[in-house]
């Protein structure tokens, strides 16, 4: 499936959860956010995201329970993403010469 705007999705389970993900309220939502606001079961929450792989994005990092994080891919990068994307690298690079 190649498909580049979540607002072409026809199946109504995968555009509530599209939806959500769009929500300008959030920048990420976890899953079981997700599953609170849409009202699908966990289990279909993650078959959707894996589905529409493409018209979603990870945070790369979890939050502070270990959650993945989510949101529409067409959403803009938050600073945040930036700065943990920048010091994620940096750390790599500082173990790399540690070695």
């Amino acid at each position: 499936m190649t498909m580049k705007d979540w607002r072409e999705v026809q199946e109504a389970d995968a555009r509530k959860l599209l939806e959500e993900l769009a929500d300008h309220k959030w920048d990420f939502r976890t899953v079981e956010g997700l599953t609170r606001s849409t009202g699908l079961p966990v289990q279909r929450v993650k078959e959707l995201l894996e589905k529409y792989k493409e018209l979603v994005r990870t945070f790369p990092m979890p939050d502070t329970a270990g959650n993945t994080l989510y949101t529409i891919g067409e959403k803009s990068e938050s600073l945040r993403e930036t700065l943990t994307k920048i010091s994620s690298i940096a750390s790599k690079r500082a173990v790399k010469r540690a070695k």
